[in-house]
């Protein structure tokens, strides 16, 4: 079969809410539930024409937890649909350092408890880590709360705990931000997995890395790559994660998941990250004719998983060579030979933001139609 390429997520939508209207939060939701070109072409003129439908009572309370790079750009985004959205709590590490984000003064905490307990909807988990993020989100559940996390780490290290309330009628964990930033690949995996087998994966999911490795070509030191996709708000103050292959090998779990119903252990990834990467080698790869990126593979062969996260040397014309700076690609291939491919910027502010805010809207959509769906039965 031939290739079916998914429409790239266009950068126009990755801006901050001042340039961000309803329209084009809506067109953002067509892109993630779209299959093809022509089908994305569609939905754009219909979302171009519309917005999404109001609550049919109050706006949805929200208790956010993390105010860091990403959970100040979902406040922005939230803060600027008050027709839909109630941010009832913003907790922070130090209030004092966020008094000028816009956020009332009255609805800045410290205290990540109360806020769980705090009458809401809807509890945006945005602190990163394991603990004790996972005990709170596990709190907010049993409190009847919905979660959404972008947190890959909590998602891979408590599957076990978490699992029964994604499969719930309407699922009240979703965390499918946490792979791809403004790439819907947990998403397409699931679209995909409804009609055909897939059998492998590869996948440039650690836009940090793929940008500093595009820094490294350009002969910048490993220090002063880092320092800049720092500045860019493409890495942590502390990059590890990103820098030893973790972050993509955590990511490398839930897709193994969502494609094969596995559920591969951190250990079981065989991890080489670019920590060590020169650019006498990166840039000298380019001069001879490759592209140096960390690959993220999966690949099922009878009832074998075989997983790994590796810097690789790629011919120009491979699909993932063609990520550049902070872009994710992702390669999907099926048992009937048909490739899908997804590709977007996977590291940053609005990036991510806006994929926890197409989560915030399917989630919308869902109990708008649950709700429409119980007055008809009534």
């Amino acid at each position: 079969m031939s290739a079916v390429k998914l429409v790239e997520i266009d950068d126009s939508l990755l801006h901050s809410p001042d340039q961000v209207t309803p329209a084009v939060h809506d067109i953002y939701r067509a892109l993630r539930r779209s299959r093809n070109e022509t089908d994305v072409r569609r939905e754009l003129v219909k979302a171009r024409n519309g917005t999404i439908r109001p609550r049919s009572h109050r706006p949805l309370r929200i208790v956010l937890l993390g105010l860091g790079t990403v959970g100040f750009g979902v406040f922005r985004h939230l803060s600027a649909r008050p027709d839909l959205f109630d941010v009832r709590q913003v907790v922070v590490r130090d209030v004092s350092r966020h008094r000028g984000d816009g956020v009332p003064p009255e609805r800045l905490s410290t205290n990540l408890w109360k806020a769980i307990n705090e009458p809401a909807d809807l509890v945006i988990e945005l602190i990163g880590g394991v603990e004790p993020a996972a005990d709170l989100v596990h709190a907010a559940l049993l409190r009847g709360r919905s979660v959404i996390t972008a947190n890959k780490a909590l998602i891979a290290a408590r599957w076990e705990t978490l699992e029964r309330y994604t499969h719930e009628l309407q699922p009240r964990l979703r965390f499918s931000a946490a792979v791809g930033g403004a790439v819907p690949v947990l998403e397409t995996i699931a679209q995909v997995n409804r009609e055909h087998a897939i059998t492998h994966v590869r996948a440039v999911i650690n836009g940090t890395c793929n940008f500093i490795l595009d820094e490294l070509a350009c002969r910048r030191t490993l220090r002063e790559a880092v320092t800049l996709a720092q500045e860019r708000g493409f890495a942590e103050s502390d990059p590890r994660t990103d820098l030893d292959g973790t972050d993509a090998a955590q990511k490398l779990c839930l897709i193994a998941r969502a494609a094969f119903g596995v559920a591969l252990s951190l250990d079981s990834i065989d991890r080489t990250g670019i920590e060590h990467s020169t650019p006498d080698e990166i840039a000298g790869a380019e001069a001879d004719g490759w592209r140096v990126r960390l690959v993220a593979t999966c690949e099922r062969k009878a009832d074998v998983i075989r997983a790994s996260v590796r810097p690789k040397r790629l011919e120009t014309n491979d699909y993932l060579a063609g990520a550049r700076r902070e872009e994710n690609r992702i390669e999907l291939t099926t048992a009937s030979g048909a490739t899908v491919r997804l590709a977007g910027k996977g590291a940053g502010r609005w990036p991510t933001a806006l994929a926890v805010m197409g989560v915030v809207f399917d989630l919308l959509e869902d109990e708008l139609a649950l709700h429409q769906a119980v007055v008809a039965w009534e």
